[in-house]
């Protein structure tokens, strides 16, 4: 699904959360996931300040965040996608929803009572903080081949973020099911 197309099914269904906020905040639930079925994690109505979306789109929303959990599982090949509006779209725009992107990512994490504070303090502490200062940063950025090699290496660090982030997820999950 495409961030065109997401924004479009959002809008239809009344929610005001954007495309890319949706898609950080299903990229976190599928990270803490492991490799849980994700049906029953997704509250959509809680995330959505209309009800419940249709059956139909949430069964896509729902196939979204399983695509997502594949992609970030530790056998994975390291080849999540950031939902993001296409290249052709302006810079500022684009930097605007990566922040939106990161600020869902973190608050799917917030969902999970301590799990920001618990992983600030792993080895991934400075990644968290480093999300988060993406996530309240302005979108004043001009277009300009400089800006978007600078946008293309923060976007990699974010992707990358994450997928470190992922896989702390994953092994802490782990060790407790060793641990049990």
């Amino acid at each position: 699904m495409t961030f065109d197309e997401l924004q479009r099914k959002l809008k239809l269904a009344g929610v005001s959360m954007g495309a890319s906020e949706l898609h950080g905040l299903l990229t976190a639930v599928a990270a803490k996931s492991g490799f849980q079925d994700l049906a029953l994690e997704l509250p959509f109505a809680q995330w959505f300040v209309v009800d419940a979306p249709a059956a139909e789109f949430a069964a896509e929303l729902t196939a979204l965040a399983t695509e997502l959990r594949d992609r970030l599982a530790p056998y994975a090949e390291y080849d999540l996608v950031i939902l993001l509006p296409s290249d052709d779209a302006p810079l500022f725009e684009q930097w605007f929803e990566l922040t939106c992107w990161c600020a869902g990512f973190l608050s799917g994490l917030s969902e999970t009572r301590g799990l920001i504070e618990q992983l600030a303090e792993s080895d991934v502490g400075e990644l968290i903080e480093d999300l988060s200062t993406i996530s309240k940063t302005g979108s004043d950025i001009a277009d300009g081949e400089e800006n978007e090699r600078d946008f293309a290496e923060i976007l990699e660090f974010v992707r990358v973020a994450v997928l470190n982030i992922a896989a702390e997820l994953f092994e802490q999950r782990q060790s407790k099911v060793i641990q049990h």
